[in-house]
């Protein structure tokens, strides 16, 4: 008798019209029908190597690098709202005498979770970021990792897989669909209200804000490739007023063929102050892939 009573509960549940018979069950299907779970991800990941050491200490530090950067939107809302969570990687090989020439130097991991606002013309995302950088077989005394609130602008085609998609059809080549923009501001959290201690915030740095503007302009294309300008543009404020400013210059030419992304690139840093990590004057070459 048991089982039989567990049946029918089971098949009343499943009946769709059960959900008017209990009060504020229809409701909160009606509230769920408006979310969707999980309808998207995006991942970019690239190999580069360097040159145009300035010093003997960049050519030690600075051989090769990867990064692997993935976005997962758990929810939407109406097509309006997404629940954004990033994670990255990113490690460094150095350069040493000897047979075995690659010397691990670092590593970098991130988790930016964020909420994004899609409108019609732009899309705004407004979130917390935490990075920390890690020595690898070396300790200098000091591990550098923040938090900082951030709140950015980006046009409806900066995500590299959009960025492409608009632009390999024949008849997308307007200036809306080439150019592409981002610009982010960035505070880095020291007290939070006196709830933490500063150095669970953050450490090894002085900055205390940042503003990124960062472009692409598509100018080229042909069967098989399509190719574009980037720029970037960064200033981090310290605590004690000075600006550092880094200024980067790159070509990027992307496969027109196949489903996914995927490009070749060369980046010239031509002027990195940071005080983590600076790249300064280096050429950066490598292939990323991207969907």
């Amino acid at each position: 008798m048991k089982r039989i009573y567990s049946i029918v509960l089971l098949i009343l549940f499943a009946c769709p019209g059960f959900a008017m018979v209990v009060p504020g069950l229809d409701l909160l299907k009606r509230v769920l029908d408006r979310f969707e779970f999980m309808p998207e991800y995006h991942m970019v990941g690239d190999v580069m190597a360097f040159a145009n050491h300035k010093d003997i200490e960049y050519r030690r530090r600075y051989f090769i690098e990867t990064n692997s950067d993935l976005e997962f939107v758990f929810f939407s809302y109406r097509g309006l709202i997404y629940s954004d969570w990033f994670l990255y990687m990113k490690t460094g090989m150095g350069r040493q005498d000897g047979a075995v020439i690659f010397d691990p130097r670092d590593v970098r991991y991130g988790i930016t979770p964020s909420l994004e606002i899609r409108l019609k013309r732009a899309n705004l995302r407004a979130g917390l970021e935490h990075f920390c950088f890690h020595d690898i077989d070396r300790n200098d005394g000091v591990t550098e990792y923040w938090n900082k609130e951030f709140l950015e602008v980006f046009s409806k085609n900066y995500r590299l897989g959009e960025y492409r998609r608009r632009l390999i059809g024949e008849n997308s080549w307007a200036p809306g669909n080439r150019f592409s923009n981002n610009t982010r501001l960035g505070l880095y959290i020291k007290r939070a209200f006196g709830l933490l201690p500063e150095a669970v915030l953050g450490g090894g740095h002085n900055y205390r804000w940042e503003l990124t503007q960062e472009n692409r302009w598509a100018f080229f294309r042909s069967h098989d490739w399509m190719v574009n300008i980037k720029s970037l543009a960064n200033a981090n404020v310290r605590r004690d007023g000075r600006v550092l400013q880094t200024y980067v210059l790159g070509l990027e030419g992307h496969f027109r063929r196949g489903a996914g992304g995927s490009m070749l690139f060369l980046n010239y840093n031509l002027l990195d102050q940071l005080e983590v990590r600076p790249k300064d004057k280096l050429l950066e070459a490598g292939i990323r892939f991207y969907n």
